[in-house]
């Protein structure tokens, strides 16, 4: 409310000024209203030096079995390359479950679109990120006061997810900086109340987005 929140945990009991739900694919366990529309998707990706020199730096590309692209780690130049994105139940959300067989698979579509170029896989990782029905975060103001939501990010990292939380951080603060989560595109209300949410005005040309 306007004087603040309750927060109950297993730790005790504390009051704040604001609250963030950085919860991402946890959402709809806490918030049960998102059960519907945001949920944890199973994913995996991979990294190996060398690769196919079809794969270049700074491209990054998607298919109906995977995503490709380019990149120099500690160890030196290669490839990154993932698939999967496979609805799990609320209740395993955190939970991994790698896959080398889809390791392997890619391996092969790799050579399949890309050409020749011998793969050594270095790093193998899997994880559940948070996926909304629209494949936009959520980021921003849950209950329209102190509240705030950062979730959904739909696997799309580290850098975005850091962003989001730093949008917030600035709102609380009443910080000068760029609007990288405008309130039109990434607000709760887009999915939770969107017969009320304030989309963005389109001017001539522009398709509109799509509403849930």
């Amino acid at each position: 409310g306007e004087e603040g929140y309750v927060v109950r945990a297993d730790r005790g009991t504390m009051r704040a000024r604001s609250v963030v739900n950085a919860t991402e694919a946890y959402t709809a366990l806490l918030h049960r209203q998102y059960r519907d529309i945001l949920w944890p998707g199973q994913t995996q990706a991979a990294f190996g030096l060398g690769g196919p020199e079809g794969v270049r730096a700074g491209i990054g590309l998607s298919g109906g079995l995977g995503f490709f692209g380019r990149h120099k780690g500690p160890d030196g130049d290669g490839v990154i390359f993932g698939s999967d994105a496979t609805r799990v139940p609320h209740r395993q959300a955190g939970s991994n479950r790698p896959s080398r067989f889809i390791t392997k698979v890619l391996v092969g579509e790799l050579y399949r679109y890309f050409g020749d170029g011998d793969v050594a896989v270095t790093h193998e990782w899997s994880g559940t990120p948070g996926f909304t029905v629209d494949e936009y975060p959520v980021v921003g103001r849950l209950d329209g006061k102190r509240q705030y939501i950062i979730g959904g990010m739909c696997g799309s990292g580290t850098a975005v997810s850091f962003n989001g939380a730093r949008h917030v951080v600035q709102q609380i603060l009443e910080l000068d900086g760029s609007d990288d989560y405008p309130e039109a595109y990434f607000a709760p209300t887009r999915l939770l109340d969107p017969a009320n949410h304030p989309w963005p005005k389109l001017t001539k040309g522009e398709t509109p987005m799509a509403q849930t």
